[in-house]
C-alpha cells in the first residue's frame, strides 16, 4: 500500500477501537453510524490495493456469511415478520459492513492486541456502571443505569460476553503474575455480574464461551477438554449456588426457569 492508503488503514483502525468503546454507550448512536459506514466506504476504496481479500474466504468467513444468508429466511417463521423484516437493517447490516473491515484491516497481531485491550477495559467500565447502579439504585437484577450507559439486563450480559470472550485472550498476552491476578478477579467480578442480571441467555452464552475456549485449549496447547469444562463448570456452578441462597431476585430467576 502506498502512503495515502497506509493513512486510510490507520483512519479506520482507530475507528474500530472507537466503535468497541462507543457500542454500548447510552448516547453516540450518530458516531457509531459514522463509524460503521464510513469505515465501509473507506475500506471499499481501499480494496483493490488489499493483499489479504483472501482472508474473506476463509472457513470462519464463509460460516459469517452463511449465517448472514440463513437470517433473512428466518425471517418468515418469525412471530412477527414485519418488526423482524425491519430489525434486518440493524444488527445484520451493521455486522455485514464491520466484518470485512476488521477480518482484513485488524489481520495484524499488533492491531487485534489493541483491540483486545479496548474490550477489556471497556468490559470494566461496564461492569462498574452495573454494580454502581445495582447498589446505589436499588434495583432487583444487575444491569447499567447510568448517564454513561444504560441497558435491559439481557443486552447488558449479552455485551459483556462478547467483551469477556474476547478478553480471555489476554491470559496468553499478559505474562506478569500481577497482571494475570488482576485478569482472574476482573473476571471473576465479571461472571457474578452476570449472574447478577438474571439473563438466562447470558449465562448459556457464557457457558457456550466456556466450552468453545475449553477445545482450543484442548486442540491447540493439548489440554484435557474435559478437566477444563469440569473444573470451569464448578466454579462457575458453585458462584450461582451461592448467589442462588444469597440473592433473592435470583433464587426467584432460577425458580420460574421450568415453567417459562
Amino acid at each position: 500500500m502506498n502512503r495515502k492508503h497506509e493513512i486510510i488503514d490507520r483512519i479506520m483502525e482507530h475507528g474500530i477501537y472507537l466503535y468497541i468503546f462507543f457500542m454500548f454507550l447510552a448516547k453516540g448512536e450518530g458516531i457509531r453510524n459514522i463509524l460503521i459506514f464510513g469505515n465501509f466506504i473507506l475500506w471499499i476504496f481501499t480494496v483493490r490495493q488489499r493483499k489479504n481479500i483472501y482472508l474473506l474466504k476463509e472457513p470462519v468467513s464463509i460460516l459469517f456469511w452463511t449465517y448472514l444468508a440463513v437470517i433473512p429466511f428466518s425471517v418468515i417463521f418469525s412471530a412477527d415478520p414485519l418488526y423482524s423484516f425491519l430489525q434486518l437493517k440493524s444488527a445484520p447490516l451493521k455486522s455485514a459492513l464491520l466484518f470485512p473491515v476488521i477480518a482484513t484491516v485488524m489481520a495484524d497481531k499488533e492491531r487485534l492486541k489493541k483491540a483486545i485491550l479496548v474490550s477489556f477495559f471497556t468490559a470494566i467500565l461496564l461492569v462498574v456502571s452495573g454494580y454502581y447502579s445495582y447498589i446505589f439504585y436499588d434495583i432487583p437484577l444487575l444491569t447499567p443505569r447510568t448517564w454513561l450507559t444504560h441497558a435491559w439486563h439481557g443486552k447488558f450480559a449479552r455485551a459483556l460476553c462478547m467483551y469477556l470472550s474476547l478478553s480471555f485472550i489476554l491470559y496468553f498476552i499478559w505474562k506478569k503474575f500481577a497482571l494475570r491476578i488482576f485478569l482472574t478477579v476482573t473476571f471473576f467480578v465479571s461472571i457474578i455480574a452476570l449472574i447478577l442480571s438474571t439473563s438466562r441467555t447470558g449465562v448459556a452464552a457464557f457457558i457456550g464461551i466456556i466450552i468453545v475456549w475449553a477445545l482450543y485449549l484442548s486442540i491447540s496447547r493439548g489440554y484435557d477438554f474435559r478437566k477444563i469444562t469440569a473444573s470451569m463448570s464448578l466454579i462457575f456452578l458453585i458462584v450461582v449456588t451461592l448467589l442462588y441462597f444469597l440473592v433473592p431476585d435470583v433464587r426467584r430467576r432460577i425458580e420460574m426457569l421450568p415453567n417459562d
